[in-house]
Order: C-alpha cells, then sequence, then structure tokens
C-alpha cells in the first residue's frame, strides 16, 4: 500500500489512516523516512513515524545483543530486561 505523500523543501507530509505526519529535519527518523518512500517502503515509512517504533529500533542498533519482544505491532514491545 502506498501513502499520499508531498515533499516540500526539507518538509514531508505523509498521509496514514487519514492522518497527516508532518516530518521535518528534526524528527529522528527524518533521513529513513526520506530513503524509505524513495524506495516505495511504504510498511517502513509507517513504522518509523510512530515515535515508539522508532525508539525500539534505535535500542535495537543501540544494543544489538539485547532482544526486543513483540506481539504483534510495536505497540506491544517491550526489551526484555525491562521483563526480568
Amino acid at each position: 500500500m502506498t501513502y499520499p505523500y508531498l515533499i516540500q523543501g526539507k518538509n514531508i507530509v505523509v498521509v496514514i489512516d487519514n492522518k497527516p505526519h508532518t516530518i521535518t529535519t528534526s524528527h529522528i527518523g527524518y533521513q529513513k523516512i526520506k530513503d524509505a518512500i524513495r524506495l516505495g517502503r511504504w510498511d517502513a515509512v509507517k513504522d518509523i513515524i510512530e515515535p515508539k517504533q522508532v525508539v525500539l529500533i534505535m535500542a535495537q542498533e543501540m544494543f544489538p545483543s539485547r532482544a526486543i519482544r513483540c506481539s504483534g505491532r510495536a505497540r506491544n514491545c517491550i526489551p526484555h530486561w525491562q521483563l526480568d
């Protein structure tokens, strides 16, 4: 599925589920969102725009040896060290 989007200057606007998301260069996932749009990876665009998913992606990059368990979408993900 593709999402309507507009790139104007350094701002990106993506409409997901009838909700517009404005991403500026200060967004932590700005470059990843821009790259995902360019490559047509729309599932990644949706996941990266959600702040909780961005934090989980960063945690996985910063701590690759630690598993992050998920049930369903990212809303239910908990780093395993918080389960103990």
